[in-house]
Parts: structure tokens; C-alpha cells; sequence
């Protein structure tokens, strides 16, 4: 590199005799130096994605098992007049889907309002990338359904008896 430094100086020399280059680099090295600030920025927003995406699985999932307990009698019940462990627990599963379809629904509308207000406030047009929406609801539709397992599973620990005498 310091060969290639010394031979464009050298080109130079004849237009102005006080250029000198410095440091030659190659084009990777300067794409990576440009490129920084937005790594560093995408880093960032994938950073509070994660956050964001652990704070919807610990709400959906102390929501499915604070509706859970409030239905504890109500499982006790069917439990007591012979529901299988299964029944119950896609009973659970069921309510908690309908609280994440219905939180899928609201982001994706709530998604393409800020990214047209967005698009539309920059002189660029940026398009709406429905592949990656499409792929964030589907991996909150997964981990939802992951994060409603534990509470659905813990009604198989309810005792019909202790259900009824609770209340």
C-alpha cells in the first residue's frame, strides 16, 4: 500500500507539488469505514428488537396465566366432570392465540401507519418491506405460542378438589 501511496504522489507531483497521499487504503477498508455509522445503528435497533421481544414474551405469558388463575374454578370444574389434560390446555392455548393474533394484527397495522408516515416524510421513497413484516409476526406468532406453553401447562397441576374448595 505504501508503494501505491508513493506512485500517486507521484502523478500528482506535476499538478501540485505540495499533495501529498497520505495513506492509501483499499475500497473494502473505505466501504467499512463508511458503512460504520449504519452496522453500528442496525446493531443498535436489533438490540432493542430483542428487548421489545422479551418484554412481549414475559407480558403475554403473565397475561395468559394471570387469566389463567382467574379460570382456575372454572378448570377445576371441567377437570372434576372428566376433561382430559389436553382439552384443558388447548382450551388455554386457544385464549392466549386469540391475545396474540390480536397483538399481531394491531402491530402490523400500527407497523405500516409509521412506516408511511415515514416514507412520507423523506424525500426518499422507501418502500414497506412486507417480507420483514411478515417474518416478525411470524416469529412473535412462535415465540408467543412458546411463551403461552408454561402457563397452559401448569393447569394440569390444578387439583379439581382444591379448585372448588378455593373459592
Amino acid at each position: 500500500r505504501a508503494a501505491v501511496g508513493e506512485a500517486v504522489t507521484e502523478r500528482l507531483r506535476p499538478f501540485n507539488r505540495w499533495l501529498v497521499a497520505p495513506r492509501a487504503i483499499t475500497l473494502d477498508e473505505f466501504f467499512d469505514r463508511a458503512v460504520l455509522p449504519q452496522r453500528i445503528l442496525a446493531r443498535a435497533a436489533a438490540g432493542i428488537a430483542a428487548v421489545q421481544l422479551l418484554l412481549a414474551i414475559a407480558g403475554l405469558s403473565g397475561l395468559v396465566a394471570y387469566i389463567t388463575a382467574l379460570r382456575r374454578r372454572e378448570i377445576g370444574i371441567r377437570r372434576a366432570l372428566g376433561a382430559s389434560g389436553s382439552s384443558v390446555v388447548a382450551l388455554v392455548m386457544r385464549q392466549g392465540v386469540r391475545l396474540t393474533l390480536a397483538g399481531i394484527a394491531l402491530g402490523l397495522a400500527l407497523s405500516l401507519g409509521v412506516a408511511q408516515s415515514i416514507a412520507d416524510a423523506l424525500p426518499v421513497t422507501a418502500g414497506i418491506m412486507a417480507g420483514g413484516l411478515s417474518i416478525a409476526a411470524a416469529i412473535f406468532a412462535i415465540v408467543g405460542s412458546a411463551a403461552m406453553l408454561l402457563p397452559a401447562l401448569r393447569t394440569l397441576a390444578v387439583e379439581p378438589a382444591s379448585a372448588l374448595k378455593s373459592e
